[in-house]
């Protein structure tokens, strides 16, 4: 071989190892599969550099490229608009020192086609309208890696672009956004770091199912902003230092929020803002104005499993929304005195749930409701408030206040100035004042609370028209419970070791402490009475202090209107294998003299079964084999009594008809005797079932001669055809008929 072809062959040689390298690395994370496919290309251009041959310019190597080709960009500067309109490997030897420079108009790389890998470049001053660093148009499948997008009007802009991936880059010092995506889709952005954009980190306008991961976004006017955008995810991202950290717009719904570090945000963590049906799960706030706003007609949101700590003013802020569930946050040490507001506060919104979230030490409410009605607030602890546990004020009514632990805050543990609230089955314990009912704090329900050790208070009734029932109040230090409002109804409540269990002041003596006999008034620990008859009321009333009221009716003994309920479960019940059986404990009934009834019905239906609760009072099963089964049911009222009681199913083989067999055929002289038989007639039942009773017609048209008997006589006196029936009866009850024929 001549030196001239071994040179040749040694280039080629050379050339073909060098792009196999370059290929292996484009193929770490690109679109190689795609670029595999094309029909032409795979050709590798280079750009700067000391080769003869290479271009001094990306455009001109990318103008002379076919889809599938590979421009590398060496080291350097380049002064450029750079337009890519082909499917190809845009490669930078080194993002921090591969500089494409858009001289400040236009934008620095225009991508039109599909299937473009865009890396390691840093791309700066790209400007004008809707200009910037990087932008797609009607561009999709595009990978931009490992890019420093800088000082440009925007960095990167999408524009009704799809399955595009951004990943590794880091995006700052734009003047607007550093991302916006516009009417594009199924874009994921991922490892980027996103700050110091004069407007937005990322923004998202008519855009939906895009992903943006793991990013950190800070120092941004916002750090996210969706806006009409729905169905997208924000995943694992650290977003902070920026004037707010997350704003859902316009009717953007369905959007998640999942495991993001959002805080040190000046104005709101997240806001959403006409926006429904978004789903806030186990992020971490702090240090925001406000952690989560959810404001004008935002409906049915969710925010779930949250930590929200010591920001500025309120954890969570619900303003004319409806139908937001918060449970399971952490919201703690919010408010900065002495601005502090609450860490749940409700207005104007309606039928949104509180539930199972701990509301502790903030400066402030726990959770405060302005003008909001039938809201629910539900097994929450709400602690070590600065002010109130729970206000409920200014035309909130309707609300319930249920199963919550509520503890040592500052003043009330539950404040009320509205209506037509109940306050059912709350500890309220170490607070101010447990709960105060304040001057327009009427027609409110407070029963099965537990009310203890609050310092001055455990009730204070300022309004009126409420009834309070079913409540322990104990060891607080002034009064159990205090009157000065009027008509309010005071029963069936257990009053121990209160420094005066009660005072009413009320003009006119309008609260009545007890509800008549015999449904009574209440228990009290220091009444002196006597029960001579026996029933459980004492004798003489019990005097209240502060005026002349008193309970005509006091119980001798704690919770002695309490009367468990009766389980009635029926039967006994008879039925066979494979048939269904229904039941019937409709006859069960509370025994209290207050209205109540039986609240829940459970069932065991043979001895080894486990409870089959609160299916009913008319349930049926189906037993598939033969026995004797003991049936129980068990029936709650409403007060958390509950009574038992059993009953026997019986279960035996399905009966099956009688034979009936009328003998014959039978031949007789007229006038004379003759002696039918029916004997051959049996019964088919397994169990010792037999036949007991035998009924005849001796001719079509007789009557029935009941209970005659298998061997009857009977006379004939003309002669002619004659057909007899014979009617079994077996002890089931069951029958079958045969004939025969007389001549």
């Amino acid at each position: 071989m001549s030196v001239k072809k071994m040179v040749i062959f040694l280039l080629v040689l050379i050339s073909l190892i060098t792009a196999g390298f370059v290929i292996a690395e484009i193929k770490d994370g690109y679109n190689i599969k795609r670029v595999e496919a094309q029909s032409v290309g795979r050709n590798i251009l280079y750009v700067g550099g000391s080769g003869p041959n290479n271009y001094t310019k990306i455009q001109d190597a990318i103008d002379n490229a076919s889809d599938g080709d590979t421009v590398f960009v060496y080291n350097g500067t380049y002064y450029e608009n750079v337009i890519v309109n082909k499917s190809i490997n845009l490669i930078g030897e080194d993002r921090n020192g591969t500089i494409v420079d858009g001289g400040g108009s236009k934008d620095v790389i225009f991508v039109s086609a599909d299937w473009v890998n865009i890396c390691e470049f840093m791309i700066r001053n790209g400007y004008g309208d809707d200009r910037g660093g990087i932008r797609l148009y009607y561009s999709s499948n595009n990978n931009i890696t490992n890019c420093n997008i800088c000082n440009n009007n925007e960095g990167i802009r999408l524009w009704y672009s799809s399955n595009n991936n951004i990943t590794n880059c880091n995006i700052y010092n734009n003047t607007y956004d550093g991302i916006f995506v516009d009417e594009s889709s199924n874009n994921n952005i991922t490892n980027c770091n996103i700050y110091n954009n004069t407007y937005d980190g990322i923004g998202q306008h008519f855009s939906s199912n895009n992903n943006i991961t793991n990013c950190n976004i800070y120092n941004n006017n916002c750090g996210i902003i969706l806006d009409y955008s729905s169905n997208n995810n924000i995943t694992n991202c650290n977003i902070y230092n920026n004037n707010c950290g997350v704003r859902v717009f316009y009717c953007s719904s369905n959007n998640n929020i999942t495991n993001c570090n959002i805080y040190n945000n000046n104005d709101n963590g997240i806001v959403l803002y006409s926006s429904s049906n978004n789903i806030i799960y186990s992020n971490y706030f702090n240090n925001t104005n406000l952690g989560i706003q959810i404001k004008y007609y935002s409906s049915c949101n969710v925010v779930l499993n949250n930590t929200i700590y010591n920001n500025t003013q309120i954890g969570i802020s619900i303003i004319k929304s409806n139908n937001i569930n918060i449970s399971f946050n952490n919201i703690t040490e919010n408010g900065c005195s002495p601005y502090g507001l609450a860490g749940i506060s409700v207005t104007d919104s309606f039928n949104n749930v509180i539930y199972s979230n701990v509301i502790d030490s903030n400066i402030g409410y726990g959770v405060g409701l302005w003008n909001s009605s039938e809201n629910i607030i539900l097994q929450n602890t709400i602690a070590l408030n600065s002010w109130d546990g729970i206000i409920v004020y200014s035309e909130s009514n309707d609300n319930a206040i249920c199963n919550n632990n509520i503890f040592s805050n500052g003043y009330s543990g539950v404040y009320i100035n509205s209506y037509g609230n109940v306050i059912y089955k709350n500890s309220l314990c170490t607070n101010m004042e447990g709960i105060w009912l304040d001057v327009e704090g009427n027609n409110n329900i407070i029963s099965n609370n537990n009310i203890s050790s609050n310092s001055y208070f455990g009730i204070l009734i300022n309004g009126g028209n409420n009834i309070i029932s079913n409540n322990n109040i104990s060891s607080n230090d002034n009064f159990g419970v205090t009157a000065h409002g009027a008509n309010n109804l005071i029963y069936h409540n257990n009053f121990f070791c209160n420094g005066e269990n009660g005072f009413d002041d009320c003009a006119n003596c309008t609260n009545q402490w007890d509800h008549g006999y015999p449904d009574g008034g209440n228990y009290w620990d220091d009444y002196t009475g006597v029960d001579n008859d026996g029933d459980g009321i004492g004798d003489t009333p019990y005097y209240i202090e502060g005026g002349s009221n008193c309970d005509n009716y006091p119980y001798i003994h704690p919770d002695g209107w309490d009367k468990l309920p009766t389980a009635d479960s029926g039967g006994p019940y008879y039925s066979n294998p494979g048939y269904p059986v229904q039941f019937d404990g409709g006859n069960s009934h509370d025994n209290d003299e207050n209205g109540q009834s039986i609240v829940r019905y459970d069932w065991k239906f043979f001895e080894e079964d486990s409870w089959h609760n609160n299916i009913g009072s008319i349930p049926s099963y189906t037993y598939m084999y033969v026995g004797n089964y003991t049936l129980t049911l068990r029936v709650w009222d409403n007060e958390g009594n509950n009574d038992t009681d059993t009953t026997t199913v019986y279960i035996n083989y399905l009966p099956h008809p009688p034979t009936a067999n009328a003998g014959g055929p039978y031949h007789v002289m007229e006038d004379d005797v003759l002696i039918l038989n029916a004997s051959l007639s049996h019964d088919n039942d397994e169990n010792g079932s037999r036949i007991v009773r035998y009924d005849w017609k001796f001719f079509d048209g007789d009557v029935w001669h009941n209970d005659n008997g298998s061997n009857p006589s009977y006379v004939y006196s003309d002669p002619g055809e004659y057909t007899v029936t014979v009617r079994v009866h077996d002890d089931e009850g069951i029958t079958d008929e045969d004939t025969a024929t007389v001549t």
